[in-house]
Parts: C-alpha cells; sequence; structure tokens
C-alpha cells in the first residue's frame, strides 16, 4: 500500500540530495581534465602551468556560482577528483604533492570568491 500523504518535507529532502548529487558531477566532470592535465604536467615535468589552471577553474567556478554550487562543494569536488587519480596519489607520496593540492585548493578559493555573483 502506497501513502499518498507522504511527509512532503521528505520529498524536499530526496530533491535536495538528487540536486546535490546531480550537481556534484557535473562540477566533477568539469573539475576533471582541468586537474588531470595540471597533475600529469606536475609528474612528467616537475610543475604545472598555473595560469592555465586558474583560467580553467575561474571557468568552472563561475559556472558553479550560477548553478547554485556552494564553495565546499566545488573542494570536495576538487578533493575527491585528487583522490581518484592514480597520478595524483604518486604525486602525494613525494614533496610535490602538498604544496600541488593546496595551491589547488587557494586557486579555487580564490576563483570562486571573485567570480561574478549570479545575477538574479
Amino acid at each position: 500500500m502506497t501513502n499518498d500523504h507522504a511527509d512532503p518535507s521528505s520529498r524536499v529532502d530526496d530533491e535536495t540530495r538528487s540536486q546535490s548529487s546531480l550537481q556534484g558531477n557535473y562540477l566533477r566532470a568539469l573539475l576533471e581534465l582541468p586537474l588531470l592535465k595540471a597533475v600529469s604536467r606536475l609528474a612528467t615535468e616537475g610543475d604545472f602551468d598555473q595560469s592555465a589552471l586558474r583560467e580553467e577553474l575561474r571557468a568552472v567556478c563561475a559556472e558553479a556560482k550560477r548553478s547554485g554550487v556552494r564553495a565546499e562543494q566545488v573542494l570536495i569536488a576538487v578533493k575527491e577528483i585528487w583522490d581518484a587519480l592514480p597520478v595524483a596519489r604518486e604525486i602525494a607520496r613525494n614533496e610535490k604533492g602538498k604544496p600541488f593540492i593546496n595551491a589547488v585548493v587557494t586557486m579555487t578559493l580564490d576563483e570562486y570568491y571573485e567570480s561574478p555573483h549570479p545575477r538574479s
């Protein structure tokens, strides 16, 4: 037997979780390639193009803000991608890993808070 009078707040919670999951997946898709390029370059050349990564993060953060994604969600996506990349796990074992991820987190926050606010 179905309950046609289910608690509306539980439906809202379900919709919010679903929307959050979609936003998270979309966000990860936007962030994955720029982070992979930067990490791969760091692994092969010992450095990465900070200005190119910053430009890509700026675009992702502007899109995130337009979509109502909070800064914390963007950072979670960055860290999840970092943890999922085999080359990043290898870099994390040496001295380059921590400064790299710290730089990416700082750039992400800078670009998120400096990108234009969405218009109402």
